[in-house]
């Protein structure tokens, strides 16, 4: 009985044992021979886009991208490379017991160049869901002159596949000339002539002439319904900042353009402002990167939500565009809360009525609206100096005659692209295998430009 109650004790001893080293191991506590103690690690999860990049840890080579390496806390350069690609590197701060991860993208050091347009191009115009580009044709046949779009959202077979000529100019109505706007839900497109004329275009097939009615008539409600959609949309997403974050961005910046995940924002300073400490509790394992919270009138930040992180991307980023004067002319109006509610919340049918008659912009004519709604969808309507790319983690930087992307806390910024490129002209593709940029490959100034992929896979 004696034996059956000590084996008992000893199984549940060892089981015991067991399960708290495992515990330990787990949570990276390994046995330091050199100092014949136990001591705790931290995990760096070594991963990248594309795998197989060799791992240094301050200069020593330690293993291959995707790998978990187990390190005693402290401050480390990481560094990755691979054959083919840009080298990655990162000061990253190991702590007791948590994962730190790499999330490292590499991009090629020599990237493709291929044709996306062949019948010439000026003036993109991206949709606002990032899935089109509206451009203009005004230097071929009369039967390709008009207005065209590019479908970003299947696959790229060229463009025989992926290019649509929406309108085709007639005698009377160049399409080629009109301004293009597009409507917030990226279906249609305004061609707008003077005051006088305007025509609602179908962006998914092409439209007949004969079939065009002028709704220049209804203008004022068309692109004040546009601008109210806008305006709530953005608001929605705006209410989900701390309240602290929420009042700066409301009167000290502009500009504001949230990340594809919706999890970040980019954003110009228009005040000198200060961001308070730990508006949300810590996050384990977040970013360890140099941050910003003294924000300065004229330059342009990126404001992480889910960490609470706010980083300088950009100083004196106006400096280098005309909008210094007029950065506060972008951006809309916001609701009041009582408006606010009223738009969210189920209301009788007639407050919702009389609410969408009041004039977003009442001070402003229509092309003047216009232009401020074009400037919530994207930077590239702005400032043009740096916008999001698809995957939320990366911004592109555009520079005379230099592309680059760079990560949001403002590090690894890598030049993809250097030569000419017109109007300043770059889009990602929507599933980020691309840079869209407006060039001409041709010394010859007879050829005109097309829009080519900058390839980054």
């Amino acid at each position: 009985m004696k034996q059956k109650i000590i084996f008992t004790l000893f199984a549940f001893f060892f089981i015991s044992l067991g399960t708290f080293i495992a515990i330990r191991w787990a949570k990276g506590y390994r046995f330091n021979l050199k100092d014949q103690n136990i001591e705790g690690t931290g995990l760096l999860v070594a991963n990248s886009q594309p795998q197989g990049a060799s791992v240094y840890v301050d200069g020593q080579l330690k293993t291959a991208t995707d790998d978990t390496l187990h390190l005693t806390p402290k401050d480390y350069q990481i560094r990755l490379e691979k054959d083919g690609y840009y080298s990655w590197q990162k000061i990253i701060k190991i702590e007791n017991e948590l994962v730190s991860q790499t999330n490292a993208r590499l991009w090629p050091a020599v990237p493709n160049l291929s044709a996306i347009t062949v019948n010439s191009a000026s003036n993109p115009f991206p949709s606002p869901n990032g899935q089109k580009i509206a451009y203009r044709v005004a230097s071929e046949s009369a039967e390709k002159n008009g207005l065209w779009i590019v479908n970003l959202s299947g696959n790229f077979l060229g463009m025989s596949s992926s290019s649509l000529q929406i309108i085709r100019d007639s005698n009377n109505l160049k399409f080629s000339e009109a301004q293009i706007f597009w409507n917030p839900n990226s279906n249609e497109i305004l061609a707008y002539f003077n005051g006088s004329s305007a025509y609602l275009l179908n962006a998914s097939k092409e439209n007949k002439i004969e079939d065009l009615i002028n709704v220049s008539f209804q203008l004022d409600n068309l692109v004040n319904d546009w601008l109210k959609q806008v305006q709530l949309d953005q608001q929605k997403k705006m209410a989900k900042l701390p309240e602290p974050m929420y009042q700066i961005t409301t009167t000290s910046a502009t500009m504001i353009y949230f990340s594809p995940n919706e999890e970040k924002i980019l954003y110009v300073a228009t005040n000198s402002a200060t961001i308070p400490p730990n508006l949300i509790p810590p996050l384990p394992a977040s970013s360890t990167q140099k941050e910003d919270r003294e924000i300065t009138a004229g330059n342009i930040y990126v404001y992480d939500l889910k960490e609470d992180k706010n980083f300088l991307i950009i100083d004196k980023a106006l400096e280098k565009t005309d909008l210094a004067k007029d950065m506060n002319n972008y951006s809309l109006p916001y609701l009041n809360e009582e408006n606010l509610k009223a738009q969210i919340s189920p209301s009788p049918i007639e407050n919702i009525d009389n609410l969408k008659q009041t004039p977003i912009l009442p001070n402003k004519n229509i092309l003047q609206q216009l232009i401020v709604l074009q400037a919530q969808y994207s930077p590239v309507y702005t400032h043009n100096l740096i916008q999001w790319f698809p995957n939320s983690q990366h911004l592109i930087m555009t520079e005379k005659d230099a592309i680059s992307l760079i990560e949001y806390e403002a590090t690894n910024k890598t030049n993809i692209y250097s030569g000419n490129f017109k109007d300043n002209f770059a889009y990602p593709w929507p599933n980020g295998d691309k840079i869209i940029i407006l060039t001409s490959l041709s010394t010859n100034p007879e050829i005109k430009a097309n829009l080519y992929g900058i390839g980054l896979q």
